[in-house]
């Protein structure tokens, strides 16, 4: 897969822990399917539960 942004990111990592609320993802997982470095993806990770957090979903 080629890189993408970070917008895209987002949505994918989001969209796939939704969908599988019980189930544990490394980052290499994410890393292998989003071409991005482990660094990257915990920023993202940490923004999304940022925004969880703030809207009361988490």
């Amino acid at each position: 897969m080629q890189k993408i942004g970070k917008s895209e990111r987002l949505i994918y990592i989001t969209s796939t822990l939704v969908q599988n609320p019980m189930k544990l993802f490394s980052l290499t997982f994410f890393c292998e399917k989003l071409s991005c470095a482990k660094s990257t993806l915990s920023e993202d990770i940490d923004l999304i539960s940022q925004i969880f957090e703030q809207t009361g979903q988490a």
